[in-house]
């Protein structure tokens, strides 16, 4: 398990356990560490490019890799930002290929973690 993993992952842990109760209650740096911004430059070059919401794709780098370089899905897929890096716009259609009730908890994921994203980091 790789550092970044490991962060957001103690961050989460501590969050589940104290008396906050919910993540927007927990102390600020908490909700840092289990809501960071790593790899800012890339992120926002391909936010910029592919004209999405910076905080989104920090949402989606974090539902799949965990900001871990490494990472790779049970299939043999890429972290997000690399597949960012080299698949274009229309590419992502593959989201439609999953079943439904697996594509539902996908998405609920990265739109919570997209709801943490914004209110941190208001623009």
């Amino acid at each position: 398990m790789g550092a970044n993993r490991l962060t957001i992952s103690a961050a989460n842990r501590l969050i589940e356990r104290s008396p906050a109760e919910r993540i927007a209650a927990a102390p600020l740096f908490l909700r840092r560490l289990a809501y960071p911004r790593h790899f800012a430059r890339l992120v926002a070059t391909n936010a910029s490019d592919f004209q999405i919401d910076p905080r989104l794709l920090y949402s989606l780098v974090l539902q799949e890799s965990l900001f871990e370089p490494q990472a790779r899905s049970y299939a043999g897929a890429r972290n997000a930002y690399t597949w960012f890096h080299y698949t274009a716009p229309d590419e992502a259609l593959f989201i439609y290929k999953l079943p439904y009730t697996e594509t539902g908890r996908y998405l609920r994921r990265v739109l919570t973690h997209y709801y943490h994203y914004t209110r941190l980091y208001p623009r």
